[in-house]
């Protein structure tokens, strides 16, 4: 375990600050490799954030809908397919909401099936990356959109926030979000009263 610890240290360090850094919702997989040394001093194009940027109409931005928009190969499901036969879940419960969800465990799936796994999805992730890309640089007449460079920066540092922490006001936070959950759900009775079908915002469609 420590040779590998050096080992993502080594691979993520020694990337050079121009180069890019692509991955499909990038703050999970930051947030994790930081845990073991790695340092992001490169650019960071999330493909979840850019699948955003140029369409906020889709249902999910899961990595496997978001590829269906474009000629590349399908995701592989066999990893969440051994997941949901073994029922291998944890339980989480939101401190907010009391609910309880379950999360997958990726750390249980066979090695074989793991790697397999990987691999397509570190090419698939690529290819989304370049493709978007390509795409955001024909938005703006002298390169990228501002947007673009922003989420960049607020990637790294919601991924720092999210390692670290930051100090809240718990009752405030507590009252804040009964307060807004109560006007969301006025604002979406009366959006039913004046069109006659059911909101779905993009949360919900998740």
């Amino acid at each position: 375990y420590v040779l590998e610890r050096h080992m993502i240290r080594h691979i993520f360090n020694d990337i050079k600050e121009s180069a890019i850094l692509f991955a499909h919702n990038a703050k999970f997989d930051m947030r994790i490799l930081e845990k073991d040394g790695a340092i992001f001093n490169c650019k960071v194009h999330c493909t979840e954030v850019n699948a955003r940027i140029l369409r906020n109409d889709l249902v999910s931005y899961k990595l496997a809908e978001v590829v269906k928009q474009y000629d590349i190969e399908s995701k592989d499901d066999s990893v969440m397919q051994y997941i949901t036969d073994n029922n291998c879940y944890s339980s989480e419960v939101d401190e907010l909401t009391g609910e309880t969800t379950k999360a997958p465990r990726f750390d249980f799936v066979p090695f074989d099936i793991i790697y397999s796994y990987g691999l397509q999805d570190a090419k698939i992730t690529l290819s989304l990356g370049l493709i978007q890309r390509n795409a955001l640089s024909k938005l703006e007449p002298d390169g990228f959109p501002k947007v673009y460079n922003i989420e960049q920066k607020l990637t790294k540092t919601l991924t720092r926030i999210e390692n670290r922490g930051i100090l809240i006001d718990k009752p405030y936070v507590r009252e804040a979000f009964s307060y807004d959950t109560n006007r969301y759900l006025e604002a979406k009775n009366e959006f039913k009263k004046l069109t006659g079908v059911d909101l779905v915002d993009s949360v919900e469609g998740i």
